[in-house]
């Protein structure tokens, strides 16, 4: 457990349902963690993940932009109440547990971000 676990969980126990509420909130969670917890770097990706597809429905990418915003909030609101389970002592789904267990190992190697892109400053 982290000293900031219970700011974060009272971040995302209700979490939003906008995509604006999403990024903000997630961008929140990047700025709390510190870089020896590994939620922060799934955070990290999950917040490039995040922005690309907001990106992308802005500019009309997409035929159904709404409906992949919704779907992103949604997934997002998944990731939130998993979150929350794990940082209040309640049980999250057991997909999460990879993450969860082992976020204080600093010895596991990060994802690195795709080809033509920066690697996020430490």
């Amino acid at each position: 457990m982290f000293p900031y676990d219970p700011q974060i969980a009272a971040a995302v126990q209700n979490p939003p349902n906008s995509i604006a509420g999403v990024l903000t909130l997630i961008q929140m969670i990047d700025n709390t963690c510190q870089v020896t917890d590994g939620l922060k770097w799934f955070n990290w990706l999950y917040l490039s993940v995040v922005q690309a597809v907001k990106a992308e429905v802005d500019v009309g990418a997409f035929h159904e932009g709404a409906w992949l915003t919704e779907l992103d909030v949604q997934f997002a609101s998944l990731y939130f109440t998993a979150l929350y389970a794990e940082l209040s002592g309640g049980d999250s789904p057991a997909c999460w547990d990879s993450l969860f267990s082992k976020r204080n190992q600093v010895n596991i190697t990060r994802i690195s971000v795709c080809a033509g892109r920066n690697e996020r400053p430490h």
